[in-house]
């Protein structure tokens, strides 16, 4: 096998070098997807796009027959209907010391006691969980949770 000649050397050379441009620049224009990591399934807000899945309300009018709320939004004067199921779960939450004492680091966990929705009032103040994004609804279904505030 005869050496190489300097003509030779600078073609391959000059070969060598296309070969990696033309990787890096392939490799700059992949479009790479973010990955999003998103809660299970059944925590996707419909439509898709995640928002708000829980509501700062006052309770305004109670329906026995079926079961829903109407509520007035913390945000907005406006007010929600909130669909209750019997999977829906009702949670009073309490404060574990007189509220004359607080903590003096301000750290606590609230008490909670599981009630039924016979032990609702109207003018409660409650946290509604839901699947749904909240942001501008008027109704609310797929209610999981309801926590009425101390």
């Amino acid at each position: 096998m005869q050496p190489l000649t300097k003509d030779q050397k600078t073609i391959i050379i000059g070969l060598v070098c296309i070969l990696i441009l033309g990787g890096i620049i392939y490799w700059a224009t992949q479009r790479k997807e973010p990955k999003v990591f998103l809660p299970p399934e059944e925590f996707v807000p419909e439509g898709g796009a995640p928002g708000p899945s829980s509501l700062g309300a006052k309770i305004l009018q109670i329906n026995r027959t079926p079961k829903y709320l109407i509520v007035q939004s913390d945000k907005e004067e406006k007010e929600i209907k909130v669909n209750l199921t019997d999977n829906t779960e009702i949670i009073q939450l309490g404060l574990p010391f007189d509220p004359a004492h607080p903590p003096t680091d301000g750290h606590f966990n609230f008490e909670e006691k599981t009630i039924s929705f016979e032990d609702l009032e109207i003018g409660d103040q409650v946290l509604i969980k839901t699947r749904v994004d909240t942001t501008g609804r008027t109704e609310l279904n797929n209610v999981t949770q309801i926590q009425v505030l101390p």
